[in-house]
Parts: C-alpha cells; structure tokens; sequence
C-alpha cells in the first residue's frame, strides 16, 4: 500500500495534495486493503474514528481484487477515500462515528442500495481527477 500511495504522489498533483493535507493536520489515516461492505464496494472509510487529544484515527480500505479494478483505478480510488479523509479531517467536531454520521448527512448523499454509508462530489471529482493525471502520464511518455 505504502507503494502504490508513493507512485500515486509521484503521478498526480491532486494525489500529491490530499497526502500533503493528510500529512499536515491532525489525522492520522490508515490505508489498508480490505473488503468493504461484504464486497459491493472497492473502497471506503470505515465508520470508526478513534480520537485523542492530539489525533483523530481514520482507516480506509481499498479492494485487494485487481480483477474488479486495473492498477490506475485503484490509485483513483485510494485518491478518492483520501478525499474522504480530508473531509473528516477538515471537520473538527468529528471525533466518532454519530459526529462522522452527522456530517455526512449534511455534506453527503446516502449511497443507493446500500443500508448505510455516504458520497460526495468532492470526493467523486477528486477520483476522477486523479485519474485523468494518471492517463495523462502515460500520454506524455
């Protein structure tokens, strides 16, 4: 995972920006490959966030299943739920998971056929921007 956040930061500005922010806030964000909701997801931060005078904990995963997704598509999803972070990082009041629940209701919208969880356009787009960077790496060889 380490490797694939490394190339990611290397390719794409946007990639380079969500860790930067990460980087300097007081997150602290695991990325970790994992299942989210029993396989009907690629990607996602859990609904857990443990915080501390200092830091607040926040833990994404991302498939490990490289048949759902090609290698640039998991760098644009781990972009993705980076933003994610960010966005809980950028709220202070979100210390757990009713304050995380509560602020994506407000920022959010509810993913369809799912019992829980949330989107965001911001999120969406950095996805999508990520990816864009990366072809556009390929492009310019």
């Amino acid at each position: 995972m380490l490797q694939l956040i490394k190339e990611g930061t290397e390719r794409s500005v946007t990639f380079r920006a969500l860790v930067d922010d990460i980087n300097h806030s007081d997150g602290i964000v695991y990325v970790e490959r994992g299942i989210c909701a029993f396989g009907r997801l690629n990607g996602c931060v859990l609904p857990f966030i443990a915080a501390t005078q200092v830091n607040r904990y926040i833990r994404i995963l991302v498939t490990s299943d490289m048949h759902r997704v090609s290698h640039d598509q998991v760098l644009a999803l781990i972009a993705h739920e980076l933003q994610h972070a960010r966005e809980v990082i950028e709220h202070a009041n979100v210390i757990d998971v009713a304050t995380m629940e509560e602020m994506y209701r407000r920022i959010g919208t509810p993913l369809t056929g799912h019992r829980s969880g949330y989107e965001t356009s911001e999120a969406r787009a950095a996805g999508d921007t990520v990816m864009g960077e990366l072809l556009a790496t390929y492009a310019s060889r």
